[in-house]
Protein backbone atom coordinates (compact mmCIF):
# COMPACT_ATOMS: atom_id res chain seq x y z
CA UNK A 1 0.00 0.00 0.00
CA UNK A 2 1.38 3.48 -0.79
CA UNK A 3 2.33 5.55 2.13
CA UNK A 4 2.99 8.94 2.83
CA UNK A 5 5.64 9.70 5.59
CA UNK A 6 4.54 13.26 7.50
CA UNK A 7 7.04 15.46 5.59
CA UNK A 8 5.98 14.24 2.54
CA UNK A 9 2.22 15.34 2.91
CA UNK A 10 2.78 19.28 2.27
CA UNK A 11 0.90 21.39 3.81
CA UNK A 12 -0.91 24.14 3.06
CA UNK A 13 1.45 27.44 3.47
CA UNK A 14 0.23 29.47 6.61
CA UNK A 15 -1.23 33.12 5.15
CA UNK A 16 -3.26 30.79 2.90
CA UNK A 17 -6.51 31.97 2.12
CA UNK A 18 -8.98 29.39 2.12
CA UNK A 19 -12.94 29.30 1.04
CA UNK A 20 -14.42 26.46 1.97
CA UNK A 21 -17.68 26.03 0.53
CA UNK A 22 -19.91 24.85 3.82
CA UNK A 23 -23.50 25.89 4.50
CA UNK A 24 -22.21 28.82 2.65
CA UNK A 25 -18.33 30.42 1.62
CA UNK A 26 -16.40 30.48 5.06
CA UNK A 27 -13.18 32.47 4.31
CA UNK A 28 -10.18 31.47 6.89
CA UNK A 29 -6.60 32.34 6.79
CA UNK A 30 -4.08 28.99 7.79
CA UNK A 31 -2.18 29.46 10.58
CA UNK A 32 0.43 26.71 11.60
CA UNK A 33 0.56 23.21 11.25
CA UNK A 34 -0.38 21.40 14.91
CA UNK A 35 -0.90 18.14 13.95
CA UNK A 36 -0.75 15.10 11.13
CA UNK A 37 -2.26 12.18 11.60
CA UNK A 38 -2.97 9.24 9.21
CA UNK A 39 -6.12 10.59 7.90
CA UNK A 40 -5.51 14.56 8.71
CA UNK A 41 -3.47 17.59 8.74
CA UNK A 42 -4.41 19.88 11.67
CA UNK A 43 -3.78 23.49 11.39
CA UNK A 44 -4.45 26.90 13.74
CA UNK A 45 -6.38 29.33 11.51
CA UNK A 46 -8.51 32.12 11.44
CA UNK A 47 -12.40 33.01 10.51
CA UNK A 48 -13.71 35.91 8.71
CA UNK A 49 -17.21 36.89 9.45
CA UNK A 50 -17.01 40.25 8.73
CA UNK A 51 -16.71 41.04 12.55
CA UNK A 52 -13.77 43.51 13.92
CA UNK A 53 -11.68 40.46 15.00
CA UNK A 54 -11.53 37.09 13.65
CA UNK A 55 -12.35 34.01 15.14
CA UNK A 56 -9.56 31.85 16.25
CA UNK A 57 -10.16 28.08 15.00
CA UNK A 58 -8.73 24.75 14.56
CA UNK A 59 -8.95 23.52 11.29
CA UNK A 60 -8.53 19.80 9.65
CA UNK A 61 -7.93 18.83 6.20
CA UNK A 62 -8.70 15.40 5.30
CA UNK A 63 -5.30 14.30 3.62
CA UNK A 64 -4.86 10.36 4.33
CA UNK A 65 -1.37 9.22 4.59
CA UNK A 66 -2.00 5.58 2.48
CA UNK A 67 -3.03 7.25 -0.62
CA UNK A 68 -1.01 8.35 -3.49
CA UNK A 69 -2.18 11.76 -3.34
CA UNK A 70 -0.18 14.83 -3.53
CA UNK A 71 -0.95 18.90 -3.95
CA UNK A 72 -1.60 19.64 -7.66
CA UNK A 73 1.12 22.68 -7.58
CA UNK A 74 4.12 19.57 -6.78
CA UNK A 75 2.76 18.02 -10.13
CA UNK A 76 2.36 21.19 -12.55
CA UNK A 77 4.48 23.72 -11.86
CA UNK A 78 2.64 26.07 -13.64
CA UNK A 79 -0.03 25.70 -10.80
CA UNK A 80 1.90 27.11 -8.37
CA UNK A 81 -1.10 28.68 -6.42
CA UNK A 82 -3.53 25.31 -7.00
CA UNK A 83 -3.19 23.29 -3.67
CA UNK A 84 -6.16 21.05 -4.72
CA UNK A 85 -5.50 17.01 -3.69
CA UNK A 86 -4.97 15.15 -6.69
CA UNK A 87 -3.47 11.67 -7.79
CA UNK A 88 0.16 11.25 -8.88
CA UNK A 89 -1.61 9.80 -12.06
CA UNK A 90 -4.62 8.39 -14.02
CA UNK A 91 -4.40 4.80 -13.05
CA UNK A 92 -3.81 5.56 -9.43
CA UNK A 93 -6.84 7.52 -9.46
CA UNK A 94 -8.79 4.40 -11.00
CA UNK A 95 -7.70 2.38 -8.93
CA UNK A 96 -7.71 4.71 -5.45
CA UNK A 97 -10.45 7.03 -6.40
CA UNK A 98 -13.20 4.93 -4.34
CA UNK A 99 -11.18 4.68 -0.70
CA UNK A 100 -10.33 8.20 -1.12
CA UNK A 101 -14.03 9.00 -1.67
CA UNK A 102 -14.95 6.66 1.21
CA UNK A 103 -12.53 8.12 3.35
CA UNK A 104 -13.89 11.72 3.05
CA UNK A 105 -17.35 10.52 3.47
CA UNK A 106 -16.24 8.70 7.06
CA UNK A 107 -14.82 12.07 7.29
CA UNK A 108 -17.78 13.85 7.07
CA UNK A 109 -20.28 11.51 8.71
CA UNK A 110 -17.46 11.38 12.17
CA UNK A 111 -18.58 15.21 12.27
CA UNK A 112 -22.06 14.98 11.79
CA UNK A 113 -22.04 12.56 14.24
CA UNK A 114 -20.95 15.42 16.42
CA UNK A 115 -23.21 17.73 15.75
CA UNK A 116 -25.37 14.88 16.73
CA UNK A 117 -24.25 14.59 19.97
CA UNK A 118 -23.59 18.62 20.93
CA UNK A 119 -27.22 19.06 20.08
CA UNK A 120 -27.57 16.71 23.26
CA UNK A 121 -24.79 18.04 24.92
CA UNK A 122 -24.83 21.92 24.13
CA UNK A 123 -21.58 22.30 25.08
CA UNK A 124 -19.36 22.89 22.17
CA UNK A 125 -19.37 24.54 18.88
CA UNK A 126 -18.67 22.47 15.91
CA UNK A 127 -18.71 25.64 12.81
CA UNK A 128 -19.13 23.78 9.92
CA UNK A 129 -17.99 21.16 7.58
CA UNK A 130 -17.17 22.24 4.16
CA UNK A 131 -15.41 21.22 0.78
CA UNK A 132 -12.70 23.00 -1.37
CA UNK A 133 -9.35 21.47 -2.88
CA UNK A 134 -10.87 18.67 -3.88
CA UNK A 135 -11.28 17.46 0.11
CA UNK A 136 -13.18 17.97 3.26
CA UNK A 137 -12.64 20.08 6.21
CA UNK A 138 -13.52 20.58 9.64
CA UNK A 139 -13.54 23.89 11.91
CA UNK A 140 -14.28 24.21 15.20
CA UNK A 141 -13.36 26.91 17.86
CA UNK A 142 -9.82 27.21 19.50
CA UNK A 143 -9.71 27.10 22.82
CA UNK A 144 -6.18 27.94 22.76
CA UNK A 145 -4.71 24.58 24.00
CA UNK A 146 -1.84 22.48 23.16
CA UNK A 147 -1.88 19.15 21.59
CA UNK A 148 -1.50 16.36 24.62
CA UNK A 149 1.41 14.90 22.55
CA UNK A 150 3.51 18.26 22.22
CA UNK A 151 2.41 19.06 26.15
CA UNK A 152 3.76 16.23 27.46
CA UNK A 153 6.87 16.29 25.63
CA UNK A 154 7.76 19.95 26.80
CA UNK A 155 7.28 18.87 30.40
CA UNK A 156 7.81 15.48 30.78
CA UNK A 157 9.83 16.09 33.59
CA UNK A 158 7.50 18.44 35.48
CA UNK A 159 4.26 16.49 34.92
CA UNK A 160 3.35 14.97 38.58
CA UNK A 161 0.77 12.34 39.23
CA UNK A 162 -1.71 14.55 40.61
CA UNK A 163 -1.92 16.21 37.18
CA UNK A 164 -1.98 13.64 35.02
CA UNK A 165 -5.08 11.80 36.77
CA UNK A 166 -6.99 15.35 36.14
CA UNK A 167 -6.15 14.90 32.43
CA UNK A 168 -7.69 11.43 32.91
CA UNK A 169 -10.71 12.24 34.33
CA UNK A 170 -11.28 14.98 31.84
CA UNK A 171 -10.22 12.63 29.05
CA UNK A 172 -13.14 9.95 30.60
CA UNK A 173 -15.60 12.94 30.63
CA UNK A 174 -14.80 14.03 27.02
CA UNK A 175 -15.51 10.25 25.72
CA UNK A 176 -18.52 9.61 28.46
CA UNK A 177 -20.86 11.84 26.43
CA UNK A 178 -20.45 9.59 23.44
CA UNK A 179 -21.39 6.69 24.87
CA UNK A 180 -24.15 8.87 26.70
CA UNK A 181 -25.08 9.53 22.83
CA UNK A 182 -24.81 6.12 21.81
CA UNK A 183 -21.36 6.45 20.00
CA UNK A 184 -18.11 4.72 20.49
CA UNK A 185 -15.26 6.90 19.89
CA UNK A 186 -12.65 4.51 18.71
CA UNK A 187 -9.25 6.56 18.12
CA UNK A 188 -8.14 8.45 21.30
CA UNK A 189 -4.34 8.84 21.30
CA UNK A 190 -1.90 11.78 22.34
CA UNK A 191 -2.45 13.57 18.82
CA UNK A 192 -6.39 13.93 19.26
CA UNK A 193 -6.48 15.44 22.12
CA UNK A 194 -6.08 19.33 23.02
CA UNK A 195 -5.03 20.25 26.77
CA UNK A 196 -6.62 23.04 27.79
CA UNK A 197 -4.65 24.68 30.47
CA UNK A 198 -7.43 26.87 32.72
CA UNK A 199 -5.38 29.41 34.97
CA UNK A 200 -6.37 28.77 39.04
CA UNK A 201 -8.52 25.59 37.95
CA UNK A 202 -7.27 21.81 36.47
CA UNK A 203 -6.56 21.33 33.14
CA UNK A 204 -9.33 20.23 30.97
CA UNK A 205 -9.12 18.55 27.19
CA UNK A 206 -11.10 18.74 24.28
CA UNK A 207 -11.24 15.70 21.29
CA UNK A 208 -10.18 17.33 17.75
CA UNK A 209 -10.71 13.82 15.53
CA UNK A 210 -13.83 12.75 14.67
CA UNK A 211 -13.43 10.64 11.31
CA UNK A 212 -13.41 6.95 13.23
CA UNK A 213 -16.32 7.57 15.71
CA UNK A 214 -19.67 5.00 14.80
CA UNK A 215 -22.95 4.60 16.44
CA UNK A 216 -22.81 1.77 18.92
CA UNK A 217 -25.30 -0.07 16.47
CA UNK A 218 -22.47 -0.38 14.05
CA UNK A 219 -20.06 -2.06 16.34
CA UNK A 220 -20.17 -5.46 14.55
CA UNK A 221 -19.66 -4.08 11.26
CA UNK A 222 -15.66 -4.89 10.87
CA UNK A 223 -15.27 -2.83 7.77
CA UNK A 224 -16.09 0.50 9.62
CA UNK A 225 -14.58 -0.58 13.10
CA UNK A 226 -11.37 -1.61 11.99
CA UNK A 227 -10.21 1.56 11.92
CA UNK A 228 -7.17 2.00 14.64
CA UNK A 229 -4.08 3.93 15.80
CA UNK A 230 -1.32 1.30 16.82
CA UNK A 231 -0.02 1.20 19.98
CA UNK A 232 -3.41 3.03 21.43
CA UNK A 233 -5.79 0.64 20.07
CA UNK A 234 -7.56 -1.79 21.84
CA UNK A 235 -6.74 -5.54 20.92
CA UNK A 236 -10.23 -6.39 19.81
CA UNK A 237 -9.55 -3.02 16.95
CA UNK A 238 -6.44 -5.27 15.79
CA UNK A 239 -8.46 -8.46 14.93
CA UNK A 240 -10.52 -8.80 11.47
CA UNK A 241 -13.35 -10.05 13.55
CA UNK A 242 -13.01 -8.29 16.60
CA UNK A 243 -16.64 -6.50 17.93
CA UNK A 244 -15.59 -3.09 19.39
CA UNK A 245 -17.65 -1.63 22.64
CA UNK A 246 -17.51 1.25 25.17
CA UNK A 247 -14.65 -1.01 26.66
CA UNK A 248 -12.75 -0.21 23.63
CA UNK A 249 -12.40 3.52 24.49
CA UNK A 250 -11.90 2.57 28.15
CA UNK A 251 -8.63 0.55 26.92
CA UNK A 252 -7.46 3.29 24.94
CA UNK A 253 -7.95 6.04 27.29
CA UNK A 254 -6.01 3.80 29.79
CA UNK A 255 -3.34 3.87 27.23
CA UNK A 256 -2.87 7.48 27.35
CA UNK A 257 -2.71 7.48 31.22
CA UNK A 258 0.11 4.36 30.73
CA UNK A 259 1.91 6.62 28.14
CA UNK A 260 1.89 10.33 30.46
CA UNK A 261 3.48 7.98 33.11
CA UNK A 262 6.32 5.34 32.01
CA UNK A 263 6.79 7.05 28.33
CA UNK A 264 5.87 3.78 26.47
CA UNK A 265 2.93 3.00 24.97
CA UNK A 266 1.13 -0.79 26.48
CA UNK A 267 2.49 -2.30 23.29
CA UNK A 268 4.34 -1.66 19.97
CA UNK A 269 3.58 -4.60 17.87
CA UNK A 270 1.14 -4.57 14.39
CA UNK A 271 -0.33 -8.03 15.88
CA UNK A 272 -1.08 -9.50 19.54
CA UNK A 273 0.39 -12.68 18.72
CA UNK A 274 3.74 -10.97 18.09
CA UNK A 275 6.69 -11.60 20.89
CA UNK A 276 6.80 -7.76 21.03
CA UNK A 277 2.89 -7.26 22.24
CA UNK A 278 5.09 -7.17 25.62
CA UNK A 279 4.26 -3.94 27.90
CA UNK A 280 0.64 -5.66 28.33
CA UNK A 281 1.74 -8.73 29.87
CA UNK A 282 4.10 -6.66 32.48
CA UNK A 283 1.19 -4.98 33.55
CA UNK A 284 -0.70 -8.17 34.51
CA UNK A 285 2.17 -9.36 36.73
CA UNK A 286 2.05 -6.09 38.39
CA UNK A 287 5.61 -5.18 36.80
CA UNK A 288 4.71 -2.12 35.20
CA UNK A 289 8.23 -0.34 34.20
CA UNK A 290 7.66 3.51 35.61
CA UNK A 291 9.70 5.96 33.20
CA UNK A 292 13.38 7.06 34.33
CA UNK A 293 13.05 10.60 32.80
CA UNK A 294 10.94 11.49 36.00
CA UNK A 295 11.42 11.08 39.23
CA UNK A 296 7.44 11.54 40.96
CA UNK A 297 6.61 8.43 41.12
CA UNK A 298 9.53 7.03 43.24
CA UNK A 299 8.55 10.12 46.00
CA UNK A 300 4.79 8.52 45.65
CA UNK A 301 3.73 6.34 48.35
CA UNK A 302 2.57 2.83 47.60
CA UNK A 303 -0.82 3.49 48.59
CA UNK A 304 -1.00 5.87 45.70
CA UNK A 305 1.36 3.63 43.17
CA UNK A 306 -0.81 0.06 44.01
CA UNK A 307 -4.33 2.08 43.16
CA UNK A 308 -2.53 3.47 39.50
CA UNK A 309 -1.91 0.26 38.99
CA UNK A 310 -5.19 -1.29 39.83
CA UNK A 311 -6.79 1.04 37.53
CA UNK A 312 -4.24 0.48 34.32
CA UNK A 313 -4.61 -3.19 35.10
CA UNK A 314 -7.82 -3.45 34.33
CA UNK A 315 -8.72 -0.72 31.83
CA UNK A 316 -5.98 -2.53 29.85
CA UNK A 317 -6.98 -6.23 30.07
CA UNK A 318 -6.73 -7.38 26.71
CA UNK A 319 -10.13 -9.36 27.59
CA UNK A 320 -12.78 -6.65 27.25
CA UNK A 321 -15.56 -7.95 29.49
CA UNK A 322 -13.13 -7.64 32.52
CA UNK A 323 -12.21 -4.01 32.00
CA UNK A 324 -14.60 -1.33 32.78
CA UNK A 325 -17.87 -1.19 31.14
CA UNK A 326 -19.07 2.29 32.14
CA UNK A 327 -16.86 5.24 32.27
CA UNK A 328 -18.50 6.19 35.20
CA UNK A 329 -16.58 3.15 36.54
CA UNK A 330 -13.42 4.60 35.69
CA UNK A 331 -13.89 8.54 36.43
CA UNK A 332 -15.00 7.49 40.27
CA UNK A 333 -11.70 5.36 40.70
CA UNK A 334 -9.73 7.96 38.94
CA UNK A 335 -11.73 10.90 40.98
CA UNK A 336 -10.76 8.81 44.41
CA UNK A 337 -7.26 8.81 43.00
CA UNK A 338 -6.99 12.73 42.45
CA UNK A 339 -8.01 13.40 45.88
CA UNK A 340 -5.49 11.02 47.33
CA UNK A 341 -2.68 12.82 45.70
CA UNK A 342 -4.13 16.18 46.45
CA UNK A 343 -4.18 15.30 50.22
CA UNK A 344 -0.81 14.17 49.95
CA UNK A 345 -0.05 17.32 48.01
CA UNK A 346 -1.43 19.65 50.63
CA UNK A 347 0.35 18.41 53.90
CA UNK A 348 4.06 18.00 51.60
CA UNK A 349 3.52 21.63 50.55
CA UNK A 350 2.69 23.11 54.13
CA UNK A 351 5.22 21.62 56.19
CA UNK A 352 6.28 23.51 59.18
CA UNK A 353 8.61 26.41 58.07
CA UNK A 354 11.59 27.38 60.16
CA UNK A 355 13.48 30.66 60.53
CA UNK A 356 17.07 31.21 61.84
CA UNK A 357 15.79 34.97 62.63
CA UNK A 358 15.54 35.03 66.28
CA UNK A 359 12.71 38.23 66.27
CA UNK A 360 10.48 36.13 64.11
CA UNK A 361 7.64 33.92 65.38
CA UNK A 362 8.93 30.94 63.84
CA UNK A 363 12.17 30.88 65.19
CA UNK A 364 12.79 28.08 67.45
CA UNK A 365 15.93 29.70 69.24
CA UNK A 366 13.11 31.49 71.30
CA UNK A 367 10.30 29.81 73.34
CA UNK A 368 6.77 31.26 74.36
CA UNK A 369 6.24 32.68 77.35
CA UNK A 370 3.60 33.28 79.18
CA UNK A 371 0.02 32.60 77.49
CA UNK A 372 -0.24 29.52 79.30
CA UNK A 373 -4.34 30.17 79.83
CA UNK A 374 -4.50 30.83 75.75
CA UNK A 375 -2.44 27.50 75.39
CA UNK A 376 -4.76 25.57 77.38
CA UNK A 377 -7.46 26.67 75.61
CA UNK A 378 -6.19 25.82 72.13
CA UNK A 379 -4.90 22.31 73.65
CA UNK A 380 -8.46 21.60 74.62
CA UNK A 381 -9.62 22.12 71.21
CA UNK A 382 -7.08 19.37 69.72
CA UNK A 383 -8.25 17.24 72.21
CA UNK A 384 -11.85 17.65 71.81
CA UNK A 385 -13.50 14.75 70.57
CA UNK A 386 -15.18 16.84 67.74
CA UNK A 387 -14.67 15.65 64.25
CA UNK A 388 -13.96 19.08 63.48
CA UNK A 389 -13.41 21.92 65.66
CA UNK A 390 -11.91 25.76 64.38
CA UNK A 391 -11.22 29.03 66.79
CA UNK A 392 -10.00 32.11 66.05
CA UNK A 393 -7.43 34.16 67.84
CA UNK A 394 -7.80 37.76 67.23
CA UNK A 395 -5.75 40.68 68.95
CA UNK A 396 -3.87 43.64 67.99
CA UNK A 397 -0.64 43.66 65.85
CA UNK A 398 2.54 42.32 66.92
CA UNK A 399 0.82 40.89 70.15
CA UNK A 400 2.03 37.49 69.49
CA UNK A 401 -0.78 36.11 67.78
CA UNK A 402 1.32 33.79 65.00
CA UNK A 403 3.60 33.40 67.97
CA UNK A 404 0.96 31.84 69.81
CA UNK A 405 -0.38 29.32 67.02
CA UNK A 406 2.76 28.79 66.23
CA UNK A 407 3.89 27.06 69.56
CA UNK A 408 0.64 25.10 69.36
CA UNK A 409 1.44 23.72 66.16
CA UNK A 410 5.31 22.65 67.64
CA UNK A 411 3.34 20.69 70.49
CA UNK A 412 0.61 18.93 68.10
CA UNK A 413 3.53 17.94 65.98
CA UNK A 414 5.72 16.46 68.64
CA UNK A 415 2.60 14.15 69.41
CA UNK A 416 2.75 13.16 65.66
CA UNK A 417 -0.12 15.44 64.08
CA UNK A 418 -0.05 16.29 60.59
CA UNK A 419 0.18 20.09 61.15
CA UNK A 420 -0.21 22.60 58.46
CA UNK A 421 0.70 26.31 59.08
CA UNK A 422 0.60 28.63 55.97
CA UNK A 423 0.21 32.60 55.54
CA UNK A 424 -0.08 31.71 52.19
CA UNK A 425 -2.67 28.86 51.94
CA UNK A 426 -3.06 28.06 47.90
CA UNK A 427 -5.28 25.34 47.62
CA UNK A 428 -9.09 25.94 47.03
CA UNK A 429 -11.96 24.91 49.32
CA UNK A 430 -13.15 22.41 47.43
CA UNK A 431 -9.76 20.84 47.78
CA UNK A 432 -9.70 21.83 51.78
CA UNK A 433 -13.37 20.49 51.75
CA UNK A 434 -12.36 17.19 50.26
CA UNK A 435 -9.50 17.19 52.60
CA UNK A 436 -10.97 17.43 55.43
CA UNK A 437 -14.05 14.75 54.84
CA UNK A 438 -11.07 12.28 53.95
CA UNK A 439 -8.51 12.85 56.48
CA UNK A 440 -4.97 11.27 57.16
CA UNK A 441 -5.09 11.39 60.88
CA UNK A 442 -4.94 14.29 63.21
CA UNK A 443 -4.43 17.15 61.97
CA UNK A 444 -3.76 20.94 62.77
CA UNK A 445 -4.33 23.81 59.84
CA UNK A 446 -3.43 27.23 60.72
CA UNK A 447 -4.20 29.73 58.60
CA UNK A 448 -2.24 32.76 59.55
Amino acid sequence: MYMHSSADREALPKGYILNIDADSVVKLTIGDVIGKGGCCIAYKGEMHLGLDKPIDVILKECFPANLPIVRNNSLNKDKLEDYSLVFIDKEEEKKYESSFNLIKCRFETGLYNLRNINEINKDKDLFGIGKANNTTYSFFIDYEGRILSKYAEDNKNNLSISEIVDIGISLCESIKKFHDSLYIYLDCKPDNILLIENKGTKASVELIDFDTVIHYANRRNTKISRTYSLGWAAPEQLIFSGEVSYSTDIFSIAAVLFWLLTGQKPYQATDINSPDYTILEQIQQDKIIWREISQFCLNENQEIIDKINEILKKALNPNQNERYQKLSEMIDELEDLSKATKRKKILENNNLPESTNRFKYNSNSTSLIGRDKEINVLLDMCNSCERFYWIGISGRGGSGKSKLAYELCLRMKKQYWKVIFSSKFKYSKDDISDFLKNPVGDILICLD
